[in-house]
């Protein structure tokens, strides 16, 4: 098919095609192939795959304008397609002292053997768009699961080919750069140029971090102080229309590498921020004296989901929480958690505390050993 439509065209060859036809099958053949076969041709050119990439140009390199409607494609396609793809953005280190340094601004040369490196570095179906500057932009699809893991391998790959310097002139170039990525299903607007400013929003955390860092996009990435007291005005409200919820995380036994349980753990699945990690919301929780409320929540999605995996033949032993020392200062706890068990019919060896050694430790209240 991509013979047809990218390659050499048969359509040229259709003399050829008709002469040989002619003189092995007679007339009449001849003009059922002369109808036939260029209808064929523009039928496989209309059908060609349009969720493959375009093609890198001679230059090595993509507009942004060229590949835009095809990666649109891709963000509007939800689901599994959404978790595989992806935004990196790729920003050479103090570009400005390596220019000051050499006395030239990056020459064009340096700057298209970068990008021509990248390139040959990234997989088949990857596509590298020229960024502001010096900057790339790489387009990321079919990332395999853990899609996370991958990403941070690819970003080393990327990261090896600029070990070899360059070169302007006489001089010798070294070059180490930082990279952000941000997934698609980690930015709520299913956008592009959404995706590439998380990408980017990435890349200036990885450049505090130093020469050569990697991170991957996160909600509290691109948040400012005026947002963060916005937010401290919409948690109370997300505890109860269930934008805060429970995402588990597997529990291995070390004896025999079975999974023994999962712990559950808050997240705020924010609508337009995106996925807020606890790290950033809890302190507010704290302030607002909502612990006990956000415990009683995550602690009914833990329940109920592993009612679920009961009801649909799963084999999890248990489930987990976590308690602070305040709520492990609750004295009706223990009855709390016994309701609770009942009321999903669980039974209680079902449920696992988790309680870190310091609270007891440095607790002094008799109510926490009790509990």
């Amino acid at each position: 098919m991509n013979w047809i439509t990218h390659g050499y065209r048969p359509i040229a060859f259709i003399p050829y095609f008709l002469a040989a036809t002619y003189w092995l099958a007679g007339g009449q053949t001849m003009t059922l192939v002369a109808t036939i076969f260029p209808a064929a041709a523009v039928l496989l050119s209309l059908f060609t795959d349009r969720n493959a990439p375009p093609e890198h140009a001679p230059t090595g390199l993509r507009s942004l304008q060229s590949i835009d409607a095809w990666f649109q494609d891709h963000l509007q396609s939800g689901g599994a397609t959404l978790a595989q793809t992806a935004v990196a953005s790729l920003k050479i280190d103090n570009l400005e002292n390596l220019e000051e340094r050499l006395g030239i601004p990056m020459d064009d040369a340096i700057l298209d053997e970068f990008a021509n490196r990248v390139i040959n570095t990234v997989r088949n179906g990857d596509v590298v768009v020229r960024g502001k500057k010096s900057d790339l932009l790489i387009f990321l699809t079919r990332v395999r699961a853990p899609e996370s893991e991958n990403l941070l391998h690819l970003s080393r790959r990327i990261q090896s080919c600029l070990d070899e310097p360059f070169h302007s002139g006489a001089a010798r170039v070294y070059c180490t750069a930082t990279i952000g990525i941000a997934r698609a299903n980690h930015v709520p607007d299913r956008s592009t140029s959404a995706l590439i400013h998380a990408a980017d929003v990435a890349n200036r955390a990885a450049a505090k971090d130093g020469p050569g860092a990697v991170r991957i996009y996160k909600s509290s990435y691109g948040r400012t102080p005026n947002s963060d007291n916005a937010l401290m005005g919409q948690v109370a409200a997300a505890l109860e229309n269930g934008q805060i919820i429970a995402w588990y995380q597997p529990q291995v036994s070390t004896h025999t590498g079975e999974i023994s349980g999962f712990e559950a753990l808050a997240r705020w699945e924010h609508p337009t921020h995106g996925l807020i990690s606890p790290a950033s919301f809890l302190s507010m929780i704290d302030r607002l004296g909502l612990s006990q409320r956000l415990s009683e929540v995550i602690l009914t999605h833990a329940l109920s989901t592993l009612r679920a995996w009961d009801r649909a033949g799963l084999n999890i032993p248990s489930v987990s929480v976590n308690y602070s020392s305040d709520e492990l200062s609750n004295p009706r706890l223990p009855e709390f958690l016994r309701w609770e068990l009942d009321r999903f019919e669980l039974a209680p060896d079902r449920l696992t505390v988790e309680v870190l050694e310091n609270v007891i430790a440095e607790s002094q209240e008799d109510i926490i050993s009790r509990n």
